[in-house]
């Protein structure tokens, strides 16, 4: 009877270890390759509108603080015949209406050179035509 059961189950064991696998190989296609452009969707701009409240002397405050000494400075003078730097010499100024800003005072100081080209000019020497004798 033992003999019978070890049989029955080598057998039971083989035929399910038959049936999960296959014989035949499963042979997956590859997409063909494409040309077709990549879609391009359309942007749309949005606005959140959000109020918000800044005293007009903390602008100033950040722009003296941003804006400091040496603005811009142009050392080069080859490139374009100029040299230019110009300083803030005293803080910015915003002057307020209606809740516009109607004027701002920027004090500088300017420092420029050129420089000038000598040009000579060639005298064109005179064409004697050969004569005609």
């Amino acid at each position: 009877m033992t003999r019978i059961k070890v049989t029955l189950f080598i057998i039971f064991i083989s035929i399910v270890f038959n049936s999960c696998s296959t014989t035949q190989k499963i042979e997956a296609l590859k997409p063909l390759p494409s040309n077709d452009t990549p879609m391009v969707f359309k942007t749309k701009t949005s606005f959140v509108n959000m109020p918000l409240e800044i005293s007009l002397k903390e602008i100033e405050n950040q722009l003296n603080k941003t804006l400091a000494g040496e603005i811009y400075n142009d050392s080069n003078l080859e490139d374009d015949k100029t040299e230019m730097k110009i300083t803030k010499t005293a803080p910015i100024r915003l002057i307020e209406k209606d809740g516009k800003i109607v004027r701002h005072m920027l004090i500088i100081k300017e420092a420029m050179e050129f420089k000038k080209e000598r040009r000579t000019r060639v005298k064109p020497e005179p064409v004697i035509a050969p004569s005609q004798n």
